[in-house]
């Protein structure tokens, strides 16, 4: 046999086998951008909530989805470049956190659609025009926390009922601060308090704002929810309690760090519903045509070991209705 049927015979012999085919391209993930307020840390359990929640929907981190973070580590003012960053990827869907966040996206995106989870009014804040047709690229959940505001000083009037001042802590640059304190006048008269503002740029200003002759002779400090207080718990909460105020706080995590009191929906169960909107939004659904949804769970925390720190006794009829006791 010569060389020539040798080429025959392995070219007859290729030709008889199945002819290799192209790989078959493996399915796109989703990429889903996270843009957050707050740090890497701070927003760890955020993150964790929402993954649980698409989890139940099928979609798992790493093997059909894929996100992208932004921090803004507390700087409002940093969200508009993190939120530009982000959208140089090839976005489905943005999660954004806060008011600030949520008004970042949409000034830098009119078609991502973009699921925001806030404790402000999305109507007033002007990220939706109503809660029932959003309209536009944005839909999400949101507390409303001006009346949970109000509920927590209540809750607070009945745990310390001989209470008669409170310092209300906001950060001036927040429309949402000064909309508190248009309103607080009611909330005085309702509920026996004199409610004194304390007004900060930065958390270097806590201190001297405490400090202040009309702070003295306070009960409590209530903390308006803002991006600049929900990244830095622990140090606040240290703040507060070294002048002996109990602190009423506006997330689970201050109470954790030694706060006396939260009530509300928690930003983890908030970000856990969350995951319905992107769930819907990546099958097709319209942001616009998804209405904005209030939540229906809240819990109450109180740290007992603060209480006992400040000689507070804990009403029975309190207790019993707390969801979690911190001892």
């Amino acid at each position: 046999m010569d060389r020539r049927t040798l080429l025959i015979g392995s070219a007859a012999l290729i030709a008889g086998l199945p002819r290799p085919t192209a790989a078959q391209p493996r399915p796109r993930r989703a990429v889903v951008g996270r843009l957050s307020p707050i740090s890497k840390p701070a927003d760890e359990k955020m993150m964790a909530a929402l993954r649980d929640g698409l989890r139940e929907f099928g979609w798992v981190d790493g093997h059909n989805l894929d996100f992208v973070f932004a921090y803004a580590h507390g700087q409002i003012e940093r969200l508009g470049d993190a939120a530009a960053a982000l959208l140089r990827h090839k976005l489905d869907i943005l999660v954004v956190g806060s008011t600030p966040g949520a008004l970042a996206a949409k000034r830098a995106t009119s078609s991502v659609p973009i699921v925001f989870v806030t404790t402000g009014d999305p109507v007033a804040g002007g990220l939706v025009d109503s809660m029932a047709r959003p309209s536009g690229n944005l839909t999400g959940i949101a507390a409303l926390g001006q009346g949970l505001n109000g509920k927590r000083l209540q809750l607070f009037k009945e745990m310390l009922p001989r209470a008669k001042c409170v310092l209300v802590l906001g950060n001036r640059a927040s429309r949402y601060t000064h909309e508190f304190y248009k309103e607080h006048r009611a909330l005085e008269s309702l509920l026996g308090l004199a409610l004194v503002p304390i007004m900060v740029e930065s958390l270097e200003q806590i201190g001297g704002a405490l400090a202040r002759p009309d702070a003295s002779g306070a009960d409590a400090v209530l903390i308006l929810p803002d991006v600049l207080f929900l990244s830095n718990p622990a140090r606040i909460v240290a703040q507060t309690n070294e002048r002996r105020l109990a602190t009423i706080c506006p997330d689970p995590e201050f109470v954790r760090h030694g706060g006396l009191m939260f009530y509300g929906a928690g930003l983890p169960r908030m970000y856990h519903h969350a995951a319905t909107f992107v769930h819907r939004i990546l099958k097709g659904a319209q942001p616009g045509d998804l209405p904005v949804e209030q939540p229906t769970q809240f819990e109450l925390l109180v740290n007992a070991k603060t209480a006992a720190a400040f000689g507070i006794t804990l009403p029975p009829s309190f207790l019993i209705r707390a969801d979690e006791v911190i001892e």
